[in-house]
């Protein structure tokens, strides 16, 4: 079997009950699962996405300050 087929039956094994896969592939191990999520888009362009999901969206707690002018800048954001 492939990497990606060992990678499946070994995550299976371990408990997961959730697979992420692009709709690209098919394996017949993505059927061991009880919750098959599919998705077109790139694996990278997700994988932010949900590791934000996963711990609550923490940039949409932020403040972001913008400091402008010509001097004093750099002073003022290291104070």
């Amino acid at each position: 079997p492939e990497d990606r087929e060992k990678f499946l039956l070994d995550a299976r094994t371990r408990g997961a009950s959730t697979v992420f896969v692009n709709d690209k592939i098919d394996s017949p191990e993505i059927q061991n699962f009880p919750n098959r999520i599919r998705f077109s888009q790139k694996t990278s362009e997700l994988h932010g996405k949900i590791a934000s999901y996963l711990k609550g969206n923490p940039s949409e707690k932020l403040k972001i300050i913008a400091v402008t002018g010509t001097n004093g800048k750099t002073s003022l954001t290291n104070i």
